[in-house]
């Protein structure tokens, strides 16, 4: 009966006993071959060794081009002989599916109901999606979370699937090379080969929960005094750093949605306005070299207002311009997600407009839910501007806290209202294809 070996894990193989008395000397001269079931005997390169116990032994492992051969393992003085031999049967490895959840910071909006929101993202993810995942993966950015916040977040996650692996990263370095290798330093590659019950673990799906700018995921991003950008450098990934994933990683039919805001989007515009036409003029006279812009829906209507300003020298046209589609100026096909779509030949699900996190906890009637609310002490915590936020943060005692409810968000995530102009609809990103409205 032959004995069950993964590929790339390491095995002892002994001599069980000798037909005749040998010394330490000759035990040393015993050498060690292998053939497959048909195939012709290879010999090691090496011999084996003696272990503590006086035993003739080696450690052998079995490549992945073996993967489904009976093979017989020989240890011989003169010449190796299939009767004498151990047989093991390598095993074929199971492909096994990952799901991975990546949850960013809120140091940009920590408000009573905000502050939380990304991991009460994370946590109905696993309740509701994946609460029977066998290889499920948390990779949270710790920055602006308390200790008892991050407790709360944990214990939320492993009550509706204690299978979870929950591994904090503070790089986007990190975060790339758990993707790549299933490890946070590439100090091994978990993917190449198959674990301990033979599983094979590649990537099927990656959620992500964060802030976002346009064709950037802003893990790090926060704005906590005044109006200008504030973003961890380290905790970004953005279109130059798409080529450091490997598709390898991940399952032919792999997806990546991002509810981080504008992923879809290469435009840093506010708004948006079109198709139609734009008349370029001076307001004031040519000489001043000010110029307005103004918008017309049809060629005529644009022609009639430039030919208009053309008839003296104080207000004269210069141009009239093509406006193309709302959709056509925010360059989806130049987008983070375009590229990620095109690089890893994924699915990636994502919107051209802000992420809206709203539901998050918008429970509406539902007391049971209302129930569970919890309230954690944050010094952080600004005081709230949505009305029902500020109702409910009266009501819990304080400014200085954050509402939490293990049962994670009530409602999943929503497009959002700006950049105005642009379609409130997910997006489908495939490989060199234009991005498809769900």
């Amino acid at each position: 009966m032959s004995k069950e070996v993964i590929i790339g894990k390491e095995y002892v193989f002994s001599v069980a006993k000798f037909n005749k008395d040998l010394s330490n000397a000759d035990k040393e001269k015993v050498e060690w071959a292998w053939k497959k079931e048909g195939g012709e005997i290879q010999y090691f390169e090496k011999q084996g060794y003696i272990d503590d116990k006086g035993n003739v032994s080696k450690k052998i492992s079995f490549d992945k081009n073996l993967a489904g051969e009976k093979i017989y393992i020989m240890p011989f003085l003169e010449e190796p002989d299939r009767s004498v031999s151990v047989i093991v049967q390598v095993l074929t490895p199971v492909l096994a599916k990952e799901i991975i959840i990546i949850t960013g910071t809120e140091k940009e909006s920590e408000t009573f109901g905000n502050k939380l929101m990304f991991m009460a993202q994370t946590v109905r993810e696993v309740r509701v999606n994946y609460s029977n995942q066998k290889y499920l993966t948390v990779l949270y950015y710790p920055d602006d979370y308390s200790n008892e916040q991050i407790d709360a977040f944990k214990k939320a996650i492993l009550s509706f699937n204690d299978k979870t692996e929950i591994i904090e990263i503070d790089t986007r370095q990190k975060m790339i090379d758990y993707i790549n290798t299933k490890t946070i330093d590439a100090s091994k590659n978990d993917r190449e080969l198959p674990n301990d019950n033979n599983d094979l673990v590649k990537i099927d799906t990656i959620k992500i929960f964060s802030h976002g700018m346009p064709s950037r995921f802003t893990f790090g991003l926060g704005w906590p005094l005044v109006p200008v950008e504030i973003n961890n450098v380290d905790q970004e990934f953005n279109k130059t750093h798409v080529s450091l994933l490997q598709k390898e990683a991940f399952i032919a039919e792999a997806k990546l949605y991002s509810f981080a805001c504008r992923s879809g989007n290469n435009s840093t515009q506010q708004s948006f306005i079109g198709p139609g036409y734009n008349v370029v003029y001076y307001p004031i006279n040519p000489r001043s070299l000010v110029t307005t812009t103004k918008f017309f829906e049809t060629r005529t209507e644009a022609q009639r207002f430039f030919d208009s300003k053309n008839s003296g020298m104080i207000n004269k046209a210069i141009r009239i311009e093509t406006v193309p589609t709302p959709f056509e100026q925010a360059k989806p096909q130049e987008s983070l997600a375009q590229d990620i779509a095109n690089h890893l030949d994924i699915k990636v699900y994502t919107y051209l407009v802000r992420s809206n996190y709203s539901n998050t906890w918008n429970e509406g009637d539902d007391q049971k839910y209302r129930d569970q609310y919890e309230h954690y002490e944050d010094e952080d915590a600004h005081n709230p501007i949505n009305p029902k936020d500020w109702y409910r943060a009266y009501k819990s005692g304080g400014w200085d806290e954050v509402i939490w409810n293990p049962k994670g968000a009530y409602g999943p995530v929503k497009a959002g209202e700006t950049p105005k102009g642009l379609p409130r609809k997910l997006y489908l990103f495939t490989k060199n294809s234009k991005p498809v409205p769900q």
